[in-house]
């Protein structure tokens, strides 16, 4: 191992740690600051001491931080994915459809309460039933015509624009009540997050990131041809569809609890590979933690432009995200 390649490997991991170290002073900042105030001194040493403190911290505050963290984490890892094996730098949950068909889900569910079985779980059930839906039929396509990544990229935005349109008509038949919900969904907020589902994402990313990450050096081979990888014997037809069920099941679950989150399946994947490369050992959990980076940061700035009101991150995600996209295709580099 030459002197090159370790001083290359111990600065990624230097790296990691020190944006890891950053998303912890993103999550003490995110619990401090709000409608009510809380100091470091009383978030380390007293918040006992208050019941209201107790309340704000383990019940308000530090759900909706640690749902940023795990569903940044989700969705950046899901957007590496997928430009990984799509080989296309605008490749995501979001531009794909997978999004979109949890907010058509969500809008559903709203509407007519599928998937019937309790008005507490509903909407997380049917926006994730919607999401594994899109992703199903893209890779049931995708394995009987054997699509190139080209092919399924344009058939994701087809379906993206689909789930889109029936979302539409789902809110025109809605009531004003119910229009006010669905509206309030896609636009994407960690209002509603709670324990569970803090506890459910966590445990699917742990699975699916555990699952994935161990064929690193697969998707690394994914990043040249075809020809090239099947050369070395990968069956990238396979692989790659395994890699978009594992990204579609973490971005369903994420999704499903926060709303429509855009952009940060994008700009995560490109912030990593332009601080440690392409290697996906260390490019795939800073991804991970840039995302969530990205997402506490959104949080913070929430509560902060509008004192007293809490805008929804999914907003200023896209505000953040399409210019930082026009640039990617300006560029037109990945």
């Amino acid at each position: 191992m030459s002197n090159a390649y370790r001083q290359q490997t111990s600065r990624n991991g230097w790296m990691i740690f020190v944006l890891a170290f950053m998303v912890v002073c993103f999550l003490i900042i995110d619990i401090t600051i709000g409608a009510y105030d809380v100091s470091l001194t009383q978030l380390l040493f007293h918040f006992k001491d208050s019941v209201i403190d107790n309340l704000v911290i383990f019940n308000l505050r530090l759900p909706r931080a640690l749902t940023c963290i795990i569903v940044g984490a989700c969705l950046g890892v899901a957007g590496l994915y997928m430009q990984i094996i799509l080989r296309n730098p605008i490749a995501s949950p979001f531009t794909l459809g997978i999004s979109s068909a949890a907010s058509c889900g969500a809008a559903v569910s709203i509407v007519t309460g599928f998937p019937f079985i309790h008005p507490v779980v509903n909407i997380q059930l049917s926006a994730i039933l919607f999401s594994l839906f899109c992703s199903g039929l893209m890779v049931m396509t995708a394995f009987r015509r054997q699509m190139d990544p080209k092919l399924m990229i344009l058939f994701g935005v087809s379906l993206n624009f689909f789930f889109l349109a029936f979302q539409s008509l789902t809110q025109y038949m809605a009531d004003e009540r119910e229009v006010q919900k669905i509206v309030n969904w896609v636009f994407g907020s960690v209002t509603k997050a709670n324990w569970t589902g803090v506890t459910v994402t966590t445990l699917t990313f742990i699975v699916f990131f555990t699952l994935s990450y161990r064929k690193a050096w697969h998707l690394n081979l994914m990043t040249m041809s075809d020809d090239r990888a099947r050369s070395m014997g990968l069956n990238t037809h396979r692989f790659r569809i395994f890699i978009f069920i594992c990204s579609s099941i973490i971005t369903a679950v994420a999704v499903s609890y926060v709303g429509t989150i855009g952009f940060i399946g994008l700009l995560a994947p490109h912030f990593a590979k332009f601080l440690v490369g392409y290697d996906v050992r260390f490019t795939a959990p800073l991804s991970a933690v840039i995302g969530a980076a990205i997402l506490l940061a959104a949080s913070i700035l929430s509560k902060s432009i509008i004192p007293g009101t809490l805008i929804p991150i999914g907003i200023l995600t896209h505000i953040i995200g399409v210019p930082f996209m026009c640039m990617i295709a300006l560029r037109g580099r990945s």
